[in-house]
């Protein structure tokens, strides 16, 4: 399928009063049309253009951009060489030619670029400026691209306000936030019942990365992730209305979340679609350049959806604590009686026991000297054992009675001095 028909299929799946955002695709194709073929009326394909590049006759050719968004300015700086050069060479008079009264360039960001002003001091009206060794070329059809481009670009980054949704990035952050807060801290209390189904939701959701990838990989897994919600009958094993409605307000946040990515994704495709086919035609740097010159623009921040994403994680992780975020490094269960040695790592006290037994002296993690050893009653963290105790009740309740089984089998071997398992059939029966 060609872009601008999936362009026109993307268009549809989304709110009517988005559309009008959309890169305008097709006007900017027509406007590359006359691009192509003013290079052609000015004698520049034949210095600059895919043919000449193809034949290895092509002019050392620089591309510049001056001025702001729609008011741009893109410029060709053209190696120039003598009359007394051979035939094949560049000659300066082939390619000069007028712009319409008071066209030219402002806050030129090349510094060699010359003012643009006549002998008199007037401004110039010509399109074309000689510096030296180089002229510098301002195509029209260039400019009303650009400008075009520029446009679209800025309006897909702020909706109008009749959206209904707060598009903008940074009011997009400030609606996640609010809703993830007000709609879910009542159901993370460790005093609600659906606590736990609640953590189990939202370790799915932070496994899937849902909006990391492409689009049709993100509606995938958003899809997958939906589907297991389903699956699991979680809604159903919720006791209380009020978090069967949160869970819902969850998944409509997240919808509204995909129809962004995937405005914001076919609009960025579509402005790589359109500079790639422009440079195809002209034979010009634009699609290398342009966003350089770009970079600081807001549309050209590839961070914008990784910081939705990551601020969407982090609040989930606050709201309801993950048992991964607190499990012993050496067994990977929770660690219980948590031990918190010099060098910050945390570990249970059952781990740490055995490895002073076994004459352990340096972190399992980091290998600092001695922080096993010098590890004693004091190093219990009370503080992080009773939150523990709040959040994690089953898991904390299941390591117990690992315990008691180690610590039973280790009792029974001292006694008998035989080694056991404890997957021993009993001896008396």
């Amino acid at each position: 399928m060609k872009f601008a028909k999936k362009l026109e299929s993307t268009a549809s799946e989304l709110p009517i009063e988005w559309r009008p955002y959309l890169l305008k695709y097709k006007p900017l194709k027509k406007c590359i049309n006359r691009i192509v073929a003013e290079m052609e009326t000015r004698g520049l394909t034949a210095q600059v253009g895919p043919d000449a590049k193809e034949s290895g006759d092509a002019q050392r050719v620089e591309y510049l951009f001056s001025g702001d968004t729609g008011d741009l300015h893109p410029w060709l700086k053209i190696a120039i060489q003598g009359d007394n050069d051979s035939d094949g060479c560049h000659n300066k008079g082939s390619v000069v030619s007028n712009l319409s009264p008071n066209e030219g360039v402002a806050n030129a960001q090349d510094s060699e670029m010359p003012e643009m002003s006549t002998s008199d001091g007037e401004p110039s009206d010509s399109s074309e400026r000689s510096s030296g060794d180089y002229i510098y070329v301002e195509l029209n059809s260039e400019v009303e691209f650009f400008n075009i481009l520029t446009t679209d670009m800025s309006n897909a980054m702020t909706l109008n306000s009749s959206s209904g949704m707060h598009i903008h990035c940074y009011a997009l952050l400030t609606f996640i936030c609010h809703a993830l807060t007000n709609k879910f801290d009542l159901q993370a209390s460790p005093k609600n019942n659906d606590m736990y189904i609640w953590r189990e939701i939202f370790r799915l959701y932070i496994e899937k990365n849902i909006f990391r990838g492409s689009i049709e990989k993100s509606k995938d897994k958003m899809q997958a992730f939906a589907d297991e919600i389903q699956t699991t009958k979680m809604l159903k094993k919720m006791q209380a209305k009020r978090s069967k409605k949160a869970l819902q307000t969850f998944l409509e946040l997240n919808a509204s979340l995909m129809i962004f990515h995937q405005f914001y994704n076919v609009n960025q495709t579509a402005v790589t679609k359109i500079l790639k086919k422009h440079d195809k035609r002209s034979g010009l740097s634009a699609s290398s350049e342009f966003p350089i010159f770009m970079q600081k623009d807001q549309f050209f921040s590839n961070g914008m959806l990784e910081m939705i994403y990551k601020i969407i994680n982090t609040k989930l992780i606050t709201i309801i604590p993950q048992l991964d975020d607190y499990n012993c490094p050496v067994c990977y269960a929770i660690a219980w009686r948590p031990i918190r040695l010099s060098c910050e790592h945390v570990f249970c006290v059952r781990c740490l026991i055995k490895a002073q037994r076994k004459g352990l002296s340096r972190c399992p993690v980091c290998r600092a000297e001695k922080a096993v050893t010098n590890a004693d009653a004091t190093n219990l963290d009370i503080p992080l054992q009773n939150f523990m105790q709040l959040y994690f009740k089953r898991e904390i309740k299941e390591k117990r009675k690992e315990n008691e089984r180690e610590q039973a089998i280790a009792d029974c071997q001292a006694i008998t001095g035989q080694k056991f398992t404890g997957d021993e059939a009993c001896v008396i029966m």
